[in-house]
């Protein structure tokens, strides 16, 4: 796909979101190297981040008043340690 649009039809299960399997498999099918990990430790995303590879997250931002998950994609490309 060469346009969000193109993408987003791509991967979008009847917008509702894009399950991680679908950004995957569209990776892969573009020649990169994609795996998918659950519960990836910040050690572990840190190694990835350090042999040059991006990090694409799911993180959970519902707030606490409400009962309906809201999940959102972060992309992580670096990190910061405070000394």
């Amino acid at each position: 796909p060469t346009t969000r649009e193109a993408l987003d039809r791509e991967v979008r299960n009847i917008n509702v979101g894009v399950p991680a399997s679908s950004m995957r498999d569209l990776a892969r099918e573009s020649g990169l190297n994609a795996n998918l990990y659950n519960q990836a430790s910040f050690d572990e995303i840190r190694g990835h981040i350090d042999k040059g590879r991006g990090v694409i997250a799911l993180k959970d931002v519902t707030p606490e008043d409400k009962k309906d998950a809201r999940l959102h994609y972060v992309v992580i490309n670096g990190y910061r340690v405070d000394k």
